[in-house]
């Protein structure tokens, strides 16, 4: 009976490894406002070096609301917002998990680009004439209503509120409904004059030169200085039932290795600043 003992071992070994399940890897669906879903790619990357149980899905955009509401609909794990939660998402559980400060920076297809003061800003908007230093006609791009883009130039820029109103009237100016259609818009024409977020601007690697404005250009150091005026807030929201996978992607973004990837590409993690 020894003699067979190596060939009942071996067999059931065999059977053993038939039968036992490949382990699989948590996947982690992430989707909302189209301006962080680069960074959450590189993000991504950089958290599976340290944890290969857990896989990420990054979908096309879906914008803020469309984001959430996803995420409400287990559609989602993690959501992406750049705007404030509303009392009624807050009240179904929906939180922010985490965040970061980016520059809205102003920005042109031109080789080169000016500096401008606030008033000058808000004229090129406002005149169907306008034209840049080097005489090339100015070509702006709007934010569709709604857009939180949209408030922040309002707030910086005096008389800019009334500038697009008046804009969205011509047909010779585009309106880009999510960020990725602003960005190509904004690359494609000559000219061109609109505002994206640096994050964008420096995750997508985008072939588009930032306006100095009165002198202080668009950058984590001056965000951080106080001296920019333009900003967006991205911040990372979970639902109320959360998966291991989110808490352990959350917990990387706030680590020190996420904040200095977050640096790195033109914004600043809110709270570890």
């Amino acid at each position: 009976m020894e003699f067979f003992r190596p060939i009942v071992v071996i067999a059931v070994a065999t059977l053993l490894a038939v039968s036992m399940p490949e382990a699989r890897s948590e996947l982690l669906r992430i989707g909302g406002t189209g301006m962080g879903l680069e960074e959450v790619r590189i993000l991504g990357a950089a958290f599976a070096e340290t944890d290969s149980s857990v896989s990420l899905r990054v979908l096309p955009s879906l914008g803020s609301t469309g984001g959430v509401q996803a995420l409400m609909e287990g559609k989602l794990d993690v959501g992406l917002i750049s705007r404030p939660l509303t009392e009624s998402e807050i009240a179904q559980g929906i939180a922010n998990a985490a965040c970061m400060r980016t520059p809205l920076a102003i920005v042109t297809s031109l080789p080169s680009a000016p500096n401008l003061s606030r008033v000058e800003i808000s004229r090129m908007f406002a005149d169907p004439a306008a034209t840049w230093p080097n005489g090339v006609p100015v070509r702006i791009v709007l934010r569709s209503r709604g857009e939180s883009d949209n408030d922040v130039l309002a707030e910086a820029f005096p008389g800019m509120a009334a500038a697009m109103q008046s804009a969205r009237k011509r047909s010779d100016v585009p309106t880009a409904p999510t960020d990725q259609d602003n960005a190509e818009l904004l690359q494609g024409m000559e000219g061109s004059l609109g505002a994206i977020s640096l994050l964008q601007l420096r995750t997508e690697r985008l072939a588009l030169r930032t306006v100095s404005i009165e002198g202080v250009a668009a950058s984590v150091e001056s965000l951080m200085a106080g001296d920019y005026p333009l900003q967006k807030t991205l911040c990372l929201v979970l639902p109320a039932k959360r998966t291991a996978g989110a808490a352990s992607f959350i917990e990387f973004v706030r680590s020190e290795a996420g904040a200095r990837i977050v640096r790195e590409f033109g914004a600043l993690p809110v709270g570890t600043e």
